[in-house]
């Protein structure tokens, strides 16, 4: 099946957007603006902000969801434009579990003001 994306962008950036995604709890988008498929195709400087964003994103989310590890996605397919799908998930989540979010099989619900808390806390770890 076709994987549901439903999303709410929470903080947009000159240079990249985050959204926060259906699927497991916290699941994000980091969007970066102009359009690249690669991160090859950054430059230094765009680099060195994708990763302090990427860092605080991951962070961000790691905390609000009190999940233990972040899977990371770069696929490009759908979509060909660089976007990097952040899924928290619990330690021992199994790779079955890992793989149905990330093909949309499973679905978390996202506890009332969600994105709201999540912006919150990565404008604290970004400041």
């Amino acid at each position: 099946p076709e994987p549901r994306i439903r999303s709410q962008r929470i903080v947009e950036e000159p240079a990249a957007d985050l959204a926060i995604v259906a699927a497991v709890a916290g699941h994000a988008m980091l969007i970066w603006t102009r359009h690249v498929e690669n991160v090859a195709e950054l430059d230094a400087e765009e680099l060195t902000f994708f990763g302090r964003m990427h860092r605080a994103v991951e962070r961000a989310l790691l905390q609000v969801t009190k999940r233990d590890r972040a899977i990371l996605l770069k696929l490009g397919i759908q979509t060909p434009h660089l976007h990097l799908h952040i899924y928290p998930v619990a330690g021992t989540a199994t790779r079955d579990e890992v793989m149905a979010a990330i093909n949309g099989a499973t679905e978390e619900k996202r506890p009332e003001g969600f994105a709201a808390l999540c912006a919150r806390s990565l404008t604290e770890l970004l400041t």
